[in-house]
């Protein structure tokens, strides 16, 4: 699984990365605890962190991605920097 993770996420950010900054965010949500956000500058930033994220998940978090890089560490709509991507 984490080969098509890392597939994905490869297909969504790297080309954009390449040659601007920008944060992917990933958001991990659970009922009755604060949301954890956390913000990567890297394809190989997030893959080293996928250890911590996988133990949240196993706690029953619900782990969420934003597809659109962020300009900065903030997932507000006016920080999106580019499109990756469309979906429906």
């Amino acid at each position: 699984m984490e080969h098509q993770l890392n597939n994905f996420t490869a297909i969504l950010f790297s080309k954009f990365l390449e040659s601007n900054k920008g944060f992917i965010e990933i958001r991990c949500i659970k009922k009755d605890n604060p949301v954890k956000s956390y913000f990567f500058n890297s394809l190989e930033e997030l893959n080293q962190n996928l250890d911590e994220l996988g133990e949240l998940n196993s706690q029953n978090y619900n782990i969420y991605f934003g597809v659109l890089p962020r300009s900065r560490e903030s997932g507000k709509e006016e920080d999106i920097s580019y499109l990756t991507c469309l979906w429906a």
